[in-house]
């Protein structure tokens, strides 16, 4: 398969075709036009799921893993080189103040020794009901658009279903979360403690459909 001579090539795949029985990898060309490049051959369910991950995520991508308490210097230089100071008056920042994140379902990207993405999820509760936030999530400059954000994204929501939590809550914009599974909250349930966009807050149900919440979001 020509792309896999060709490391620059990964980062311009763009997914697979079915031509006469066979999955080809289609890329983009130097005019941002779709082209085939390559026969990649017969292959089942299992093998075109590991073939797509190898042309999204090769080797020479940022890889991620959890969190570690070494990591708290880079996390803040990234979050504060993506958002500014003016993330601290933010009423997201209300439910960090004094709480701390979960490491085994927060994550950072490294890439050649730098850490280049992160999120975090933090433990919260409405009312008696106990369900984890998610936020700060950044991604370098240099590796926007390149899917990293969603890997982010997926790998923590998946560790956080995965530790029986109920529910992610996060301030974002819905047209790029809702993809993930995200969806707005009832302003009327549920409130923050201060001013925000209630159209921004908004929740990803983990077990059943969606917890019946109602009261203010506090850490805890």
């Amino acid at each position: 398969m020509p792309a896999a001579r060709d490391g620059r090539f990964f980062r311009l795949a763009c997914g697979f075709v079915l031509i006469d029985g066979e999955v080809w990898a289609i890329g983009l060309a130097e005019n941002n036009r779709a082209r085939p490049s390559g026969a990649v051959g017969s292959v089942n369910k299992t093998d075109m799921i590991q073939l797509a991950d190898a042309v999204r995520f090769p080797a020479t991508a940022a890889q991620l893993r959890p969190e570690r308490p070494a990591d708290q210097a880079g996390i803040d230089a990234l979050v504060a080189r993506a958002f500014g100071p003016g993330r601290l008056a933010k009423t997201a920042e209300r439910l960090r103040e004094g709480n701390r994140p979960i490491m085994d379902l927060s994550f950072v990207a490294e890439q050649d020794g730098q850490l280049v993405g992160c999120v975090r999820l933090w433990p919260i509760q409405i009312g008696d009901a106990r369900l984890v936030f998610l936020g700060p999530f950044a991604v370098d400059a240099s590796q926007r658009s390149l899917g990293l954000g969603a890997r982010l994204i997926h790998a923590a929501c998946e560790a956080a279903a995965k530790a029986g939590e109920d529910a992610v809550l996060l301030v974002g914009d819905l047209a790029y979360f809702s993809k993930f599974g995200f969806e707005a909250v009832d302003p009327a349930k549920v409130t923050l403690p201060g001013p925000v966009d209630t159209r921004r807050v908004l929740i990803k149900p983990l077990v059943g459909g969606f917890p019946p919440y109602a009261g203010q979001v506090q850490p805890c």
